[in-house]
This record gives structure tokens, C-alpha cells and sequence, in this order.
């Protein structure tokens, strides 16, 4: 019996190592992986001012990870992962320019979210870039210019109303096209969340959004010359089931 208890014993610690091991790694494949990451870089990367990061376990690619950072380049920011025996798995270094668009992408963030505020504006502002360009007009550590924004702007008014309907949202959908034309920003199109007074929390959020009045990507022509017939006509497309529309 104690023999049999012994070996469940052994066999439960074993599960618990493997397990342990999937989740978490071990020191001595990290040991390897570093010393692999170490030597790739001094490889590929001679000369370059590099700080690195702690290595750790990524369970999710079951590889050792070390985050990069070039001390002269605030975009170059990179990982690169080996395995438990020291293969280079992956080298991200390729992807740097997409740091270079999250800080735009931050940068139009936040002056929507200060223009809203800075206007006493009863909505949010949501401003995010328009994908149909690609990074490529970017140049690593690029400044952010918002006179000179090189993409096309997708504009979002969120906020609350007493009755949330197509009225009230041709007018604050009008009043945001106003406030956008007095910047140097191009925008692309225009979308609208209106939620019903009711449906506010206690703390400003919406506790429940079934009876929110969504219309997205309206052209900044089309809304300039839209009637509230067009917008309610809009949302019933917009809202159909996929296999009802037509294409």
C-alpha cells in the first residue's frame, strides 16, 4: 500500500513539473534560450544600442521571450523568442513601423477625447485612423503632426440623450461635423452611439446598450445632405441580418 501511495506520489509530482513546466518554463531552457537570444543579436544586430529585457516564458508560443528596445529609437521595440534548446523561434524586429502607428493612433485618441472635453461637449469624441492606407506613409519615429495628419479620420459621437432618436442624432452627428471642420483633420466618415437617459449607470456608463441607436460610417458628404428620412433609413440597413442584405 505504501509502495502504491509512493508511486502516486511520484506521479503527481511529475504532472505537477510538466505542468509547471508548460505554464512557467524552466531555469535551464532558459538559460538556453538567453544565451541563444544573446549570440542572435550580436549576429544580426552588430553595433546597435540595444537595452534588453528580463527573458521570460511565453506559455502562449511555448517559447523564452525578451522584449528589445533601442536606446536611440524610441519605435524600435521588438521581441525575440527561442525554444526550450535554444532555437530562434521568432525575431519581430520586422513589425517595428506598426509602434510608429499606435503612437499616431494614441495621439488622435486623445485629442478627440481633450476636443470633446475642451468644448463642453455632452458626447465623446472617438477619433481613429482609417486603415485603407498602410503604414507605409509612416517613417519609423515619425512626430505625431495633427495639422498634418497623413490618414483620413473616422470620427465617433457616444453619449446620452432623453430620447434617442434620429432627431437628436442628425444633431449632434451635425454638430460633431462642425467642430471636426474647424480642425485640419480629414475626415472620412462619421458614427453615432445614443443612448437613452434611462439606460445610464451610476457611474456615466451605459448599463445596458439593447436600446441604443448605432448608425456607423456615414460619408462626410452623404450626411451633409441628409434628411432624417436618410439616417433612419441607413440605421434599418445597417441593421439587418447579414444574409438579409443586399449586396
Amino acid at each position: 500500500m505504501k509502495k502504491l501511495l509512493k508511486i502516486l506520489l511520484v506521479l503527481v509530482l511529475i504532472g505537477g513539473l510538466y505542468v509547471a513546466n508548460g505554464l512557467f518554463g524552466n531555469p535551464l531552457s532558459k538559460q538556453f534560450a538567453k544565451f541563444a537570444i544573446n549570440k542572435y543579436i550580436e549576429v544580426s544586430y552588430p553595433a546597435r544600442d540595444f537595452e534588453k529585457g528580463e527573458i521570460f516564458y511565453n506559455f502562449k508560443t511555448a517559447s523564452y521571450t525578451m522584449d528589445i528596445q533601442d536606446r536611440t529609437s524610441q519605435d524600435t521595440s521588438f521581441e525575440i523568442g527561442a525554444d526550450s534548446f535554444g532555437q530562434i523561434k521568432y525575431d519581430t524586429y520586422s513589425d517595428i513601423l506598426f509602434n510608429t502607428w499606435l503612437r499616431f493612433s494614441d495621439a488622435l485618441r486623445i485629442y478627440g477625447r481633450d476636443l470633446a472635453q475642451e468644448n463642453s461637449k455632452a458626447y465623446e469624441i472617438s477619433l481613429s485612423i482609417d486603415d485603407s492606407k498602410g503604414m507605409e506613409v509612416l517613417s519609423l519615429d515619425q512626430e505625431v503632426d495633427l495639422e498634418n495628419f497623413p490618414f483620413q479620420v473616422s470620427a465617433l459621437a457616444q453619449g446620452f440623450a432623453d430620447q434617442a432618436d434620429f432627431s437628436k442624432a442628425m444633431e449632434i452627428l451635425r454638430d460633431l461635423d462642425r467642430l471636426m471642420g474647424q480642425t485640419s483633420l480629414d475626415i472620412r466618415d462619421y458614427s453615432i452611439i445614443l443612448i437613452p437617459e434611462s439606460d445610464r449607470a451610476d457611474q456615466g456608463q451605459a448599463q445596458s446598450w439593447t436600446k441604443a441607436l448605432s448608425i456607423y460610417n456615414i460619408p462626410v458628404a452623404s450626411l451633409r445632405s441628409a434628411s432624417i428620412e436618410d439616417l433612419e433609413e441607413l440605421y434599418k440597413i445597417q441593421s439587418q441580418p447579414i444574409e438579409d442584405k443586399d449586396y
